[in-house]
């Protein structure tokens, strides 16, 4: 989560000046490892819940679903705490999963 402070910071910035944006996003380069494939992490604040709207480029269910989970709920807790919110749900949106049988 450190790593990502400055993007982080960046979306509060934008909460704070703005309570109802729609422009509140964590982007990712997709060299970097940790996470692996997701792209974009966009938080929303309605009626005082955190929406939280993640979009992955692929996804290894069995190695990496949990991991990604744990990083998304973690910056949702960041701004939680930020905004004395709680968080409502989060959205993943995977464009390609992989499963192994």
């Amino acid at each position: 989560l450190l790593k990502y402070k400055c993007e982080m910071n960046s979306a509060i910035k934008e909460l704070r000046k703005d309570i109802f944006s729609r422009r509140a996003m964590v982007q990712f380069n997709m060299s970097e490892k940790v996470p692996e494939c997701i792209s974009s992490i966009h938080f929303m604040i309605r009626e005082d819940d955190l929406y939280c709207f993640v979009t992955s480029r692929s996804l290894d269910v069995e190695k990496m679903l949990e991991v990604d989970i744990e990083v998304v709920r973690r910056m949702c807790k960041f701004i939680e705490r930020k905004f004395k919110i709680k968080l409502l749900y989060i959205k993943f949106q995977v464009n390609s999963m992989h499963f192994y049988i």
